[in-house]
Protein backbone atom coordinates (compact mmCIF):
# COMPACT_ATOMS: atom_id res chain seq x y z
CA UNK A 1 0.00 0.00 0.00
CA UNK A 2 1.05 3.75 -0.91
CA UNK A 3 3.15 4.39 2.16
CA UNK A 4 1.71 8.02 2.31
CA UNK A 5 -1.56 6.36 3.28
CA UNK A 6 -0.48 4.69 6.35
CA UNK A 7 -3.50 3.92 7.79
CA UNK A 8 -7.32 4.64 7.95
CA UNK A 9 -7.39 7.99 9.11
CA UNK A 10 -5.61 9.03 6.10
CA UNK A 11 -7.22 6.96 3.90
CA UNK A 12 -10.48 8.49 5.31
CA UNK A 13 -8.73 12.03 4.32
CA UNK A 14 -7.81 10.71 1.02
CA UNK A 15 -11.43 10.07 0.26
CA UNK A 16 -13.07 13.30 2.13
CA UNK A 17 -10.84 16.17 1.07
CA UNK A 18 -10.13 14.10 -2.42
CA UNK A 19 -6.13 14.63 -1.63
CA UNK A 20 -4.34 13.35 1.41
CA UNK A 21 -3.34 16.90 3.50
CA UNK A 22 0.53 16.78 4.88
CA UNK A 23 2.36 19.11 6.98
CA UNK A 24 1.64 22.72 6.79
CA UNK A 25 4.38 23.63 3.96
CA UNK A 26 4.86 27.30 2.33
CA UNK A 27 7.14 27.32 -0.57
CA UNK A 28 10.36 29.73 -0.32
CA UNK A 29 8.73 31.89 -2.50
CA UNK A 30 5.69 32.70 -0.95
CA UNK A 31 7.24 33.15 2.61
CA UNK A 32 9.76 35.73 0.93
CA UNK A 33 6.68 37.28 -1.06
CA UNK A 34 4.88 37.72 2.67
CA UNK A 35 7.42 39.26 4.07
CA UNK A 36 7.70 41.79 1.59
CA UNK A 37 6.63 45.21 2.05
CA UNK A 38 2.58 46.08 1.84
CA UNK A 39 1.58 47.29 -1.51
CA UNK A 40 0.27 50.64 -1.47
CA UNK A 41 -0.85 53.02 -4.02
CA UNK A 42 -3.79 54.48 -5.25
CA UNK A 43 -6.15 52.12 -7.42
CA UNK A 44 -4.86 53.72 -10.66
CA UNK A 45 -1.81 53.01 -9.71
CA UNK A 46 -1.86 49.92 -8.56
CA UNK A 47 -3.67 48.96 -11.48
CA UNK A 48 -1.05 50.13 -13.77
CA UNK A 49 1.90 48.92 -11.12
CA UNK A 50 -0.40 45.56 -11.08
CA UNK A 51 0.24 45.67 -15.13
CA UNK A 52 3.87 45.92 -15.31
CA UNK A 53 4.31 43.37 -12.55
CA UNK A 54 2.59 40.30 -14.42
CA UNK A 55 4.24 41.60 -17.95
CA UNK A 56 8.03 41.58 -16.24
CA UNK A 57 7.46 38.37 -14.32
CA UNK A 58 6.11 36.74 -17.46
CA UNK A 59 9.08 38.37 -19.65
CA UNK A 60 11.38 36.60 -17.39
CA UNK A 61 10.44 33.40 -17.75
CA UNK A 62 10.53 33.65 -21.23
CA UNK A 63 13.86 35.03 -20.73
CA UNK A 64 14.94 31.66 -19.29
CA UNK A 65 13.57 29.47 -22.00
CA UNK A 66 15.89 28.84 -25.18
CA UNK A 67 14.89 31.01 -28.32
CA UNK A 68 13.49 28.05 -30.07
CA UNK A 69 11.09 26.25 -27.37
CA UNK A 70 7.19 26.13 -28.08
CA UNK A 71 5.07 27.70 -25.56
CA UNK A 72 1.77 25.83 -24.64
CA UNK A 73 -0.79 27.68 -22.67
CA UNK A 74 -4.26 26.38 -21.48
CA UNK A 75 -7.03 28.69 -22.24
CA UNK A 76 -10.24 28.61 -21.00
CA UNK A 77 -13.14 30.54 -20.55
CA UNK A 78 -11.30 32.16 -17.60
CA UNK A 79 -9.22 35.25 -16.50
CA UNK A 80 -5.79 33.85 -15.74
CA UNK A 81 -5.18 32.13 -18.91
CA UNK A 82 -5.79 35.04 -21.04
CA UNK A 83 -3.75 37.14 -18.34
CA UNK A 84 -0.67 35.12 -19.26
CA UNK A 85 -1.30 34.52 -23.10
CA UNK A 86 -1.69 38.20 -23.71
CA UNK A 87 2.28 38.79 -21.74
CA UNK A 88 3.32 35.98 -23.57
CA UNK A 89 2.83 37.58 -27.04
CA UNK A 90 4.54 40.64 -25.78
CA UNK A 91 8.19 38.42 -25.54
CA UNK A 92 7.43 35.32 -27.95
CA UNK A 93 6.50 35.43 -31.58
CA UNK A 94 2.72 34.07 -32.11
CA UNK A 95 3.72 30.85 -34.43
CA UNK A 96 5.81 29.69 -31.49
CA UNK A 97 2.59 29.58 -29.33
CA UNK A 98 -0.08 27.19 -29.00
CA UNK A 99 -2.96 27.32 -27.05
CA UNK A 100 -4.74 24.35 -26.00
CA UNK A 101 -8.05 23.70 -24.09
CA UNK A 102 -8.97 20.24 -22.29
CA UNK A 103 -12.55 19.88 -21.64
CA UNK A 104 -15.79 18.96 -23.36
CA UNK A 105 -17.61 20.39 -26.40
CA UNK A 106 -20.53 22.23 -25.34
CA UNK A 107 -18.92 23.73 -22.18
CA UNK A 108 -17.81 27.67 -21.65
CA UNK A 109 -14.10 26.39 -21.68
CA UNK A 110 -14.36 24.42 -24.80
CA UNK A 111 -16.08 27.19 -26.96
CA UNK A 112 -14.40 30.35 -25.03
CA UNK A 113 -11.12 29.50 -24.99
CA UNK A 114 -10.72 28.70 -28.66
CA UNK A 115 -12.08 32.40 -29.02
CA UNK A 116 -9.06 33.60 -26.79
CA UNK A 117 -6.86 31.74 -29.58
CA UNK A 118 -8.84 33.11 -32.25
CA UNK A 119 -8.86 36.61 -30.88
CA UNK A 120 -4.85 36.66 -29.99
CA UNK A 121 -3.90 34.93 -33.58
CA UNK A 122 -2.71 31.78 -32.06
CA UNK A 123 -2.95 28.01 -33.25
CA UNK A 124 -5.10 26.07 -30.80
CA UNK A 125 -5.99 22.53 -30.27
CA UNK A 126 -8.93 20.58 -28.24
CA UNK A 127 -8.57 17.70 -25.90
CA UNK A 128 -11.46 16.41 -26.27
CA UNK A 129 -11.41 14.45 -22.30
CA UNK A 130 -14.54 12.11 -22.98
CA UNK A 131 -13.95 8.69 -22.24
CA UNK A 132 -14.12 6.96 -25.82
CA UNK A 133 -12.64 10.10 -27.09
CA UNK A 134 -9.62 10.02 -24.63
CA UNK A 135 -7.15 7.12 -23.47
CA UNK A 136 -8.61 6.83 -20.04
CA UNK A 137 -6.35 3.49 -19.10
CA UNK A 138 -5.02 1.57 -16.16
CA UNK A 139 -1.77 1.86 -17.26
CA UNK A 140 -1.87 5.77 -17.29
CA UNK A 141 -3.46 6.55 -14.44
CA UNK A 142 -1.15 4.18 -12.63
CA UNK A 143 1.86 6.38 -14.47
CA UNK A 144 0.10 9.60 -13.38
CA UNK A 145 -0.05 8.46 -9.69
CA UNK A 146 3.77 7.00 -9.86
CA UNK A 147 4.81 10.48 -11.26
CA UNK A 148 2.87 12.61 -8.91
CA UNK A 149 4.21 10.97 -5.50
CA UNK A 150 1.43 12.11 -3.64
CA UNK A 151 -2.33 10.72 -3.89
CA UNK A 152 -4.29 13.21 -5.36
CA UNK A 153 -7.68 12.57 -6.96
CA UNK A 154 -6.72 11.15 -10.51
CA UNK A 155 -8.79 11.34 -14.35
CA UNK A 156 -7.13 15.40 -13.97
CA UNK A 157 -5.89 17.53 -16.05
CA UNK A 158 -2.37 16.39 -15.94
CA UNK A 159 -3.21 13.78 -17.47
CA UNK A 160 -4.83 15.42 -20.40
CA UNK A 161 -1.85 17.13 -20.59
CA UNK A 162 0.32 13.93 -21.20
CA UNK A 163 -2.22 12.52 -23.92
CA UNK A 164 -2.81 15.83 -25.65
CA UNK A 165 1.21 16.26 -25.82
CA UNK A 166 1.58 12.52 -27.36
CA UNK A 167 -1.86 12.79 -29.81
CA UNK A 168 -0.05 16.53 -31.35
CA UNK A 169 3.61 15.25 -30.88
CA UNK A 170 4.43 17.87 -28.43
CA UNK A 171 6.60 16.10 -26.29
CA UNK A 172 9.69 17.44 -26.44
CA UNK A 173 10.99 21.43 -26.47
CA UNK A 174 7.90 22.33 -25.39
CA UNK A 175 7.31 24.77 -21.83
CA UNK A 176 3.88 24.79 -20.09
CA UNK A 177 2.25 27.39 -18.51
CA UNK A 178 -0.30 26.63 -15.61
CA UNK A 179 -2.12 29.23 -13.68
CA UNK A 180 -0.82 27.87 -10.10
CA UNK A 181 -1.95 30.09 -7.17
CA UNK A 182 -3.97 32.72 -9.87
CA UNK A 183 -7.26 32.15 -7.83
CA UNK A 184 -5.14 33.06 -4.82
CA UNK A 185 -3.18 35.70 -5.39
CA UNK A 186 -5.89 37.49 -6.88
CA UNK A 187 -7.73 37.36 -3.58
CA UNK A 188 -10.81 34.95 -5.01
CA UNK A 189 -10.25 32.41 -2.95
CA UNK A 190 -10.34 34.68 0.43
CA UNK A 191 -13.58 34.09 2.75
CA UNK A 192 -15.47 37.79 3.07
CA UNK A 193 -14.37 37.89 6.51
CA UNK A 194 -10.78 37.41 7.57
CA UNK A 195 -10.13 34.26 10.44
CA UNK A 196 -8.90 36.09 13.08
CA UNK A 197 -8.21 32.63 15.14
CA UNK A 198 -6.16 29.84 13.87
CA UNK A 199 -9.26 27.52 15.25
CA UNK A 200 -11.25 29.97 13.02
CA UNK A 201 -9.74 29.39 9.94
CA UNK A 202 -9.49 26.04 10.68
CA UNK A 203 -12.64 25.71 10.65
CA UNK A 204 -13.59 27.52 7.78
CA UNK A 205 -10.92 25.31 5.55
CA UNK A 206 -12.60 22.03 6.60
CA UNK A 207 -15.47 23.72 4.99
CA UNK A 208 -14.26 24.75 1.83
CA UNK A 209 -12.25 21.41 1.55
CA UNK A 210 -14.02 18.95 3.19
CA UNK A 211 -15.91 17.67 0.32
CA UNK A 212 -17.01 13.83 0.75
CA UNK A 213 -17.98 13.59 4.57
CA UNK A 214 -19.35 10.44 3.42
CA UNK A 215 -16.53 8.49 2.35
CA UNK A 216 -14.67 9.11 5.47
CA UNK A 217 -14.77 6.22 8.51
CA UNK A 218 -17.44 6.80 11.38
CA UNK A 219 -15.72 8.67 13.68
CA UNK A 220 -12.82 10.41 11.52
CA UNK A 221 -12.15 14.02 12.43
CA UNK A 222 -11.73 16.41 9.71
CA UNK A 223 -9.36 18.79 11.62
CA UNK A 224 -7.11 15.55 12.08
CA UNK A 225 -5.21 16.28 8.84
CA UNK A 226 -5.64 20.24 9.15
CA UNK A 227 -2.04 22.25 10.78
CA UNK A 228 -2.59 22.71 14.68
CA UNK A 229 -0.44 25.97 14.31
CA UNK A 230 0.04 28.79 11.43
CA UNK A 231 3.64 28.76 9.74
CA UNK A 232 4.06 32.20 9.93
CA UNK A 233 2.78 35.15 12.03
CA UNK A 234 -1.44 36.46 11.24
CA UNK A 235 0.53 39.93 10.20
CA UNK A 236 2.63 38.62 7.58
CA UNK A 237 0.22 36.11 5.82
CA UNK A 238 -3.35 35.86 6.76
CA UNK A 239 -4.27 32.17 8.28
CA UNK A 240 -6.89 31.30 5.50
CA UNK A 241 -4.23 31.83 2.99
CA UNK A 242 -1.28 29.92 4.91
CA UNK A 243 -4.09 26.94 5.01
CA UNK A 244 -5.37 27.60 1.58
CA UNK A 245 -1.38 27.52 -0.28
CA UNK A 246 -0.25 25.02 2.21
CA UNK A 247 -2.56 22.43 2.41
CA UNK A 248 -4.77 22.47 -0.54
CA UNK A 249 -2.49 24.48 -3.14
CA UNK A 250 0.26 21.96 -1.98
CA UNK A 251 -1.37 19.01 -2.11
CA UNK A 252 -3.89 19.34 -4.47
CA UNK A 253 -2.43 21.12 -7.17
CA UNK A 254 1.14 20.92 -6.41
CA UNK A 255 2.16 17.48 -6.84
CA UNK A 256 1.49 17.51 -10.85
CA UNK A 257 3.48 21.00 -11.16
CA UNK A 258 6.69 20.80 -8.54
CA UNK A 259 10.25 19.07 -9.84
CA UNK A 260 8.89 19.30 -13.36
CA UNK A 261 11.56 21.82 -15.52
CA UNK A 262 8.68 22.13 -18.56
CA UNK A 263 6.50 23.92 -15.77
CA UNK A 264 6.51 27.99 -16.00
CA UNK A 265 4.44 29.04 -13.08
CA UNK A 266 4.03 32.96 -13.13
CA UNK A 267 1.83 33.50 -10.51
CA UNK A 268 4.55 31.64 -8.01
CA UNK A 269 7.34 34.09 -9.44
CA UNK A 270 8.26 37.64 -8.37
CA UNK A 271 7.30 40.40 -8.96
CA UNK A 272 4.16 39.97 -9.66
CA UNK A 273 3.71 37.48 -6.03
CA UNK A 274 4.65 40.11 -3.39
CA UNK A 275 2.76 42.66 -5.00
CA UNK A 276 -0.30 40.90 -5.25
CA UNK A 277 -0.10 39.25 -1.57
CA UNK A 278 0.13 42.18 -0.22
CA UNK A 279 -2.25 44.08 -1.61
CA UNK A 280 -4.81 45.31 0.58
CA UNK A 281 -7.61 43.30 1.43
CA UNK A 282 -9.71 45.49 0.16
CA UNK A 283 -8.43 45.11 -3.37
CA UNK A 284 -8.47 41.66 -3.11
CA UNK A 285 -11.75 41.16 -1.65
CA UNK A 286 -14.28 43.63 -1.36
CA UNK A 287 -13.62 45.41 -4.93
CA UNK A 288 -10.40 43.18 -6.35
CA UNK A 289 -8.06 45.10 -8.63
CA UNK A 290 -7.54 41.75 -10.61
CA UNK A 291 -9.69 41.99 -12.95
CA UNK A 292 -8.69 45.45 -14.49
CA UNK A 293 -4.78 44.74 -14.49
CA UNK A 294 -5.31 42.00 -16.52
CA UNK A 295 -7.37 43.79 -18.80
CA UNK A 296 -5.16 46.50 -19.18
CA UNK A 297 -2.37 43.80 -19.91
CA UNK A 298 -4.99 42.14 -22.30
CA UNK A 299 -7.76 44.81 -23.83
CA UNK A 300 -8.34 42.96 -26.54
CA UNK A 301 -8.60 39.74 -25.22
CA UNK A 302 -11.03 40.66 -22.61
CA UNK A 303 -13.39 41.93 -25.28
CA UNK A 304 -13.79 38.03 -25.39
CA UNK A 305 -16.67 36.57 -23.26
CA UNK A 306 -16.16 35.05 -19.94
CA UNK A 307 -16.95 31.94 -17.93
CA UNK A 308 -17.95 34.14 -14.90
CA UNK A 309 -20.40 36.27 -17.24
CA UNK A 310 -22.20 33.20 -18.65
CA UNK A 311 -20.60 34.29 -22.07
CA UNK A 312 -21.12 37.22 -21.91
CA UNK A 313 -18.59 40.24 -22.20
CA UNK A 314 -16.54 40.94 -19.13
CA UNK A 315 -18.42 44.41 -18.83
CA UNK A 316 -21.87 43.10 -18.73
CA UNK A 317 -24.44 44.44 -16.95
CA UNK A 318 -25.24 42.12 -13.52
CA UNK A 319 -29.07 42.32 -15.06
CA UNK A 320 -27.89 41.00 -17.81
CA UNK A 321 -25.63 38.33 -16.62
CA UNK A 322 -28.96 37.09 -14.30
CA UNK A 323 -31.23 37.17 -17.38
CA UNK A 324 -28.36 34.64 -18.94
CA UNK A 325 -28.03 32.75 -15.85
CA UNK A 326 -32.18 32.33 -16.09
CA UNK A 327 -32.20 31.36 -19.57
CA UNK A 328 -29.97 28.55 -19.26
CA UNK A 329 -31.32 26.95 -16.20
CA UNK A 330 -34.57 27.01 -18.13
CA UNK A 331 -33.16 25.30 -21.43
CA UNK A 332 -31.07 23.01 -19.53
CA UNK A 333 -33.93 21.81 -17.79
CA UNK A 334 -36.58 21.38 -21.02
CA UNK A 335 -33.71 19.19 -22.45
CA UNK A 336 -33.28 17.40 -19.55
CA UNK A 337 -37.14 16.48 -19.25
CA UNK A 338 -37.44 15.76 -23.20
CA UNK A 339 -34.10 13.25 -22.58
CA UNK A 340 -31.81 14.76 -24.01
CA UNK A 341 -29.17 16.31 -20.94
CA UNK A 342 -26.59 18.36 -21.89
CA UNK A 343 -23.58 18.83 -20.07
CA UNK A 344 -23.34 22.10 -17.47
CA UNK A 345 -21.48 25.10 -19.17
CA UNK A 346 -19.39 25.49 -16.80
CA UNK A 347 -18.04 21.96 -16.32
CA UNK A 348 -14.34 21.10 -16.94
CA UNK A 349 -14.37 17.33 -16.89
CA UNK A 350 -16.97 14.92 -18.38
CA UNK A 351 -20.20 14.32 -16.42
CA UNK A 352 -19.04 10.46 -14.42
CA UNK A 353 -22.27 10.06 -13.09
CA UNK A 354 -23.73 9.89 -16.60
CA UNK A 355 -20.55 8.45 -18.15
CA UNK A 356 -20.38 5.57 -15.52
CA UNK A 357 -23.74 4.51 -16.64
CA UNK A 358 -23.07 4.33 -20.82
CA UNK A 359 -19.08 4.48 -21.95
CA UNK A 360 -17.72 1.10 -21.97
CA UNK A 361 -14.38 1.99 -21.61
CA UNK A 362 -15.08 3.84 -18.45
CA UNK A 363 -17.58 0.85 -16.82
CA UNK A 364 -14.32 -1.59 -18.16
CA UNK A 365 -11.82 0.46 -16.12
CA UNK A 366 -14.15 0.95 -13.38
CA UNK A 367 -15.79 -2.22 -12.20
CA UNK A 368 -12.54 -4.33 -12.12
CA UNK A 369 -10.35 -1.49 -9.46
CA UNK A 370 -13.51 -1.45 -7.31
CA UNK A 371 -13.60 -5.57 -7.11
CA UNK A 372 -10.49 -5.05 -6.24
CA UNK A 373 -10.25 -2.17 -4.11
CA UNK A 374 -13.08 -4.61 -2.29
CA UNK A 375 -10.67 -7.49 -1.68
CA UNK A 376 -8.22 -4.97 -0.20
CA UNK A 377 -10.30 -4.40 2.09
CA UNK A 378 -8.96 -0.96 2.77
CA UNK A 379 -12.11 1.01 3.16
CA UNK A 380 -14.23 -1.73 5.52
CA UNK A 381 -17.18 1.20 6.11
CA UNK A 382 -17.59 0.90 2.32
CA UNK A 383 -19.02 -1.00 -0.22
CA UNK A 384 -17.45 0.08 -3.62
CA UNK A 385 -19.35 -2.45 -5.92
CA UNK A 386 -22.59 -2.19 -3.76
CA UNK A 387 -22.06 1.94 -4.87
CA UNK A 388 -21.05 0.57 -8.09
CA UNK A 389 -24.61 -2.03 -8.68
CA UNK A 390 -26.54 1.10 -7.34
CA UNK A 391 -25.63 3.97 -9.56
CA UNK A 392 -26.03 1.70 -12.89
CA UNK A 393 -29.03 0.73 -11.45
CA UNK A 394 -29.87 4.54 -11.27
CA UNK A 395 -31.10 4.16 -7.85
CA UNK A 396 -28.23 6.81 -6.88
CA UNK A 397 -25.53 9.37 -8.45
CA UNK A 398 -22.23 8.07 -7.20
CA UNK A 399 -19.68 9.38 -9.70
CA UNK A 400 -18.24 11.25 -7.38
CA UNK A 401 -17.56 8.71 -4.90
CA UNK A 402 -16.68 6.19 -7.71
CA UNK A 403 -13.81 8.43 -9.19
CA UNK A 404 -12.42 8.81 -5.70
CA UNK A 405 -12.29 5.22 -4.94
CA UNK A 406 -11.12 4.13 -8.03
CA UNK A 407 -8.53 6.60 -7.84
CA UNK A 408 -7.70 4.79 -4.47
CA UNK A 409 -7.31 1.99 -6.31
CA UNK A 410 -4.87 2.81 -8.98
CA UNK A 411 -2.79 4.62 -6.52
CA UNK A 412 -2.20 1.39 -4.49
CA UNK A 413 -1.46 -0.55 -7.74
CA UNK A 414 1.15 2.02 -8.39
CA UNK A 415 2.93 1.63 -5.18
CA UNK A 416 3.20 -2.11 -5.59
CA UNK A 417 5.72 -3.83 -6.92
Amino acid sequence: MNTTLRNESDVSAFLSYRYLPGKLELSERVVKAAHSDPTRGSRVELIERGADALRKTISTIVAECSNDVRHVVPLSGGLDSRNILAAILDNVPRERILGITFGIPGTFDWELGARVARAAGVDHRHIDVRPGEFDWSRERLISSAEDCGWPTKLFRNMDSLKGGFEQHELTENCVYWHGFLGGVVSGGRLPDTESETWERAQNVFVGDNYYFPDLAAPGYDPKEHVADEPALPRDVLNYDEQLDIGLRQRYYIGPDLFGRDEMAMPFHREPFLSFMLNLPREYRVDDPIYPEIGERVAPELYQVPTENTWGLSPDAPKTRVRMRIIRDMIETRVLSVLGWPRPSKHASHFDWNRELRRSDPLQELVEPALVSLKRRNIVPWLSPTEMYREHRAGKGDHGGHIQMLTSLEMIVQASEP
